[in-house]
């Protein structure tokens, strides 16, 4: 979904890791696709996510939100973004 298997490989993490953003192994951007994933397999009925992509790259991005749209169909997910 979002090259995170790729990011782990490179930075020696885990889903285990401690994340939080002084992390100073992983970018704002990795740090966001770790928290996303780990809501994701929690497998809520409803998902509330505030700035969601905007640190992420845009390939990442994309793989994203084309994920996201199917998730949605069984799901309710709230995006909050300021990004216009």
């Amino acid at each position: 979904m979002t090259q995170f298997d790729k990011d782990l490989r490179e930075s020696d993490l885990s889903l285990k890791s401690v994340v939080d953003n002084s992390q100073s192994k992983m970018s704002t951007g990795q740090t966001q696709k770790i928290k996303l994933i780990r809501a994701l397999l929690s497998n809520p009925d409803l998902l509330i996510r505030d700035e969601l992509i905007n640190n992420v790259d845009a390939e990442s991005q994309l793989n994203i939100l084309q994920f996201l749209s199917t998730w949605v169909r069984k799901h309710t997910l709230i995006l909050i973004s300021h990004k216009k």
